[in-house]
């Protein structure tokens, strides 16, 4: 391209002999070889990565093939067809054994590309939609049996598949089910195997497992599988498979919120959240949700554009907080932020539903159709001095202070349970501030 009287035109027009037009498509895409544009060639390549023996296209995979081809970025698909280790030879190992492209044959190869492989194919409507952070649980747990010692297999995996993961589908069924909920569920698991090899290194079995036995564990070895213990120990002592034990004795012992974030400090970050336009759009806007309102952070990922309510003019004023009883106010400038939500540059884009963030994720994550997980969000606000724990501890014990617990649950979504926990969380803090200064006052007057 050449600039005459400062106006674009093409390489022809100005007297240049190069054709920059694909001798294929016409098109005037970046040329990439062979005079074919990088579209074409991308084309080429899907053709001949993915054409069976027989020299067809599988149907299931067709239209995964037609959102590739669509894609905006054919460089990029370029250069996921040539990623060695990736889910394109996975996908070419699976054309060329024959073997059918299904959720099931996915779940048995190799993790590595298979999630985003698969969640594109569920994105384009290759294969149909499943709750992956449940699903993936079954071939985990058969793995991580499979390293136990023989005689604790069996048990661990009757407990895992007929207990916890049924449990786990019951549940799923009327609630969402989250990567946290995939994670507790391995807890309960290995906080089981955990146990069993205590038992063993004690010369013990299960059955002779007593409460002094219990209690030794869980004050040693076995601390940081307290909580965890107690679904076990109830479900063996069901089954005639241990004794009955005190589950109270598992039970960590709730302990109050440490509070390491300041109120002024507090302040100070979501000031910096509202107007420090240096820091990327999604990190202020999740911040300010996270220490305006304490909204848990997996919560705040799965927001989409129908969380945001506007007025009559368009301008978004409110937010819809999951599980909330109903639309809770948003200062001017956070709903601002939300309003310009997604952002296009705070992520790369996916190859294929690059302009379709699902059911409008304000918050989208690298793959198809899927909002950002909850560690990627933590890592970028820590990574801009916004620390979450802390960060939502702050906001909660400020508002506890100053609602009811009726109120505090209705307005963010929170059990009844843990906002009266809160509650009583702020007034203990509240009551020793204010007898440490009647004490300081004592002293000071004498």
């Amino acid at each position: 391209m050449s600039r005459t009287m400062s106006a674009t035109v093409c390489g022809q027009c100005c007297g240049s002999r190069h054709t920059y037009l694909c001798r294929r498509c016409d098109g005037g895409l970046e040329p990439y070889s062979d005079g074919l544009c990088v579209r074409c060639v991308a084309q080429d390549r899907l053709r001949e990565l993915f054409t069976s023996p027989d020299g067809t296209i599988s149907a299931g995979l067709q239209p995964w093939m037609q959102a590739l081809r669509d894609s905006r970025r054919p460089r990029s698909v370029l250069k996921w067809l040539d990623d060695g280790p990736g889910g394109a030879r996975l996908l070419r190992q699976l054309i060329a054994a024959g073997a059918p492209v299904d959720h099931a044959t996915l779940d048995r190869l190799p993790p590595r590309g298979v999630s985003a492989v698969r969640q594109t194919l569920v994105h384009v409507g290759a294969l149909p939609a499943r709750a992956e952070d449940l699903e993936r649980l079954r071939p985990w747990l058969d793995t991580f049996a499979a390293g136990l010692p023989a005689e604790h297999r069996h048990l661990i995996l009757t407990y895992g598949h007929w207990w916890v993961l049924r449990r786990a589908r019951r549940r799923a069924r009327g609630h969402r089910f989250t990567s946290g909920s995939g994670r507790h569920v391995r807890r309960q698991i290995t906080a089981a195997a955990a146990l069993l090899a205590w038992i063993d290194s004690r010369d013990l079995d299960l059955r002779r497992l007593t409460q002094p036995d219990l209690e030794r564990w869980l004050d040693g070895e076995g601390q940081a599988y307290r909580a965890d213990a107690v679904c076990f120990l109830r479900w063996a002592a069901r089954r005639g498979l241990a004794r009955t034990m005190d589950a109270s004795a598992a039970r960590l012992h709730r302990t109050a919120p440490t509070i390491v974030m300041t109120d002024q400090e507090r302040w100070e970050i979501l000031s910096r959240c509202l107007h420090d336009a240096t820091i990327p759009l999604d990190v202020r806007a999740a911040g300010g949700l996270l220490l305006l309102y304490g909204t848990h952070l997996s919560r705040i990922v799965e927001l989409t554009a129908s969380s945001l309510h506007r007025d009559d003019a368009g301008h978004v004023h409110a937010i819809r907080l999951p599980a909330s009883a109903g639309p809770t106010s948003l200062p001017p400038r956070l709903a601002a932020l939300l309003a310009a939500l997604p952002a296009p540059t705070a992520r790369a884009r996916p190859l294929v539903g690059a302009d379709d963030h699902g059911p409008g994720w304000l918050f989208p994550g690298r793959e198809p159709g899927r909002h950002v997980t909850t560690p990627a969000q933590a890592h970028r606000l820590a990574a801009h001095g916004i620390p979450v724990r802390a960060s939502r501890n702050a906001a909660l014990i400020a508002i506890a202070a100053d609602l009811p617990a009726a109120v505090l649950a209705d307005s963010l979504g929170i059990s009844i349970t843990t906002a009266v926990a809160w509650t009583h969380h702020a007034r203990r803090d509240w009551h020793t501030f204010l007898s440490e200064r009647a004490e300081l006052s004592r002293q000071s007057g004498r």
